[in-house]
């Protein structure tokens, strides 16, 4: 243990990782503790169609907020770290600004067409208009939700991963709950989980900019900067990773939205619940990646190619400690893991099996698509998603309307493992290395 200990005090870079991801680990367990609460809490209160309604809502405004912020938070996260190695302080300040209230306009507009199309909306997904109030609440909250995400990637990049993982679903799940048990008393109906989600996007916009407005007015900055952030130029890379995400996001929700339109909430309920225990095995990723984006920027623009694989190698290696052991927990215990959140939800073991060896694949992969958008590489992970998400949506296309919730696990772990080794065998073209964390020897 004391080796251990002393390996990682000994690397600078490894070290900063490792106390990055812990923390990050810690407020994403915290999180998934929450939703998991939340979605127990709404599973028995309105049943797995008023959980599925909440997870149709809350997919359309992830992905209109992707749209919305036009790719300028991950952007913000690439630039943000390089200009701290760099000391461009001002250049910060610059980038944040442009971003800010090209979000506020971008989202503005998002907002008002899903406020405008809220009837189609809901007869799309629901087959009635009965709940289109509920898509018009939806854009009303891109803007608040789209600029708490943005300021939550400014943290990112500056390595403050506390103030960065704060404003992650954890609290928005924590704040959501708190709302709907004391909303519950007065009003009891599924809307009170989507108003409840409005308010809380609007707080947290709001603390969160008035902390990083009081930061960037009173922290002392370089006036003289002789850098002027384009417009022009900032777009450029953000619209890239913004087709990135994008792609990534109609990947992600695509089962889920198929799911409704084809079988209904019910079905929406239950494969969610499916879903959120097989990403179980990839929260390590997700929190390590939480700290390895910036890192990735910063060592790439400022070190070496010997020292860029090191840390590429300790951040696969980290994740797969973690993961493997979920991984097998949920293998062999998957009918009693689904039994808890409520007997109607143990007929998705078949589709959490599944899914949950897709999400296996991906830890094992590594951070693929972060590695791609940080060292300039996004237009690459642009047009592997692009192929990616083509056999996606065909795959459910297909095989939900004949299989269900396992086809759209079938399709979904299909398409996961596909953009993964696809983004691996990139890298190795790219930088003469595997991601995983085992070492290959030459033929």
């Amino acid at each position: 243990m004391n080796s251990i200990r002393q390996y990682i005090l000994r690397d600078i870079h490894l070290k900063e990782l490792f106390k990055g991801s812990t923390i990050a680990f810690i407020f994403k367990i915290f999180s998934i503790v929450l939703s998991y609460v939340l979605f127990y809490f709404l599973a028995k209160r309105f049943g797995a169609v008023g959980l599925g309604i909440f997870n149709t809502c809350f997919t359309v405004l992830v992905l209109t907020s992707v749209i919305a912020k036009l790719g300028l938070d991950t952007a913000l996260v690439r630039f943000v770290a390089e200009y701290v190695a760099k000391e461009k302080q001002e250049d910060i300040r610059q980038l944040y600004f442009i971003s800010f209230f090209l979000i506020i306009i971008s989202g503005l507009i998002v907002g008002l067409l899903i406020f405008l199309f809220s009837e189609n909306l809901s007869e799309l997904f629901f087959e009635n208009t009965h709940q289109q109030k509920l898509f018009k609440i939806i854009g009303f909250s891109i803007v608040p939700f789209s600029i708490t995400q943005l300021n939550s990637e400014y943290y990112r990049g500056l390595k403050k991963i506390t103030a960065h993982s704060s404003l992650q679903n954890g609290t928005v799940y924590f704040l959501i709950l708190v709302l709907v048990l004391i909303l519950s008393r007065f009003y009891n109906s599924i809307d009170i989980v989507i108003y409840s989600l409005f308010i809380t996007s609007i707080f947290l916009m709001l603390v969160s900019t008035v902390f990083i407005f009081h930061r960037i007015f009173t922290d002392e900055y370089d006036k003289k900067s002789e850098t002027k952030i384009k417009t022009r130029n900032l777009l450029s890379v953000s619209l890239s990773m913004l087709l990135s995400n994008s792609l990534f996001l109609i990947m992600t929700w695509t089962d889920t939205l198929m799911l409704s339109a084809f079988h209904g909430e019910d079905a929406v309920g239950v494969y969610n619940i499916a879903l959120k225990v097989a990403s179980l095995s990839t929260i390590a990723l997700i929190a390590i990646n939480s700290i390895a984006s910036p890192k990735f920027s910063e060592i790439y623009s400022s070190e070496g190619q010997r020292r860029f694989k090191r840390i590429v190698k300790q951040t696969t290696l980290l994740n797969w400690i973690v993961s493997f052991p979920i991984f097998i927990v949920i293998l062999i215990f998957p009918e009693r893991i689904l039994n808890i959140f409520g007997h109607e939800f143990v007929i998705g073991k078949m589709a959490l099996i599944i899914l949950s060896v897709g999400q296996m694949i991906s830890a094992f992969s590594g951070s693929t698509m972060v590695i791609l958008n940080m060292t300039g590489r996004e237009k690459a992970g642009r047009n592997i998603l692009i192929i990616t998400v083509l056999i996606n949506i065909t795959g459910n296309y297909i095989l939900i309307p004949k299989f269900g919730i396992v086809g759209a696990a079938i399709a979904t772990m299909s398409s996961t493992v596909f953009w993964n080794i696809l983004s691996v065998v990139f890298i190795y073209k790219s930088f003469g290395f595997w991601t995983y964390p085992i070492k290959w020897r030459k033929s």
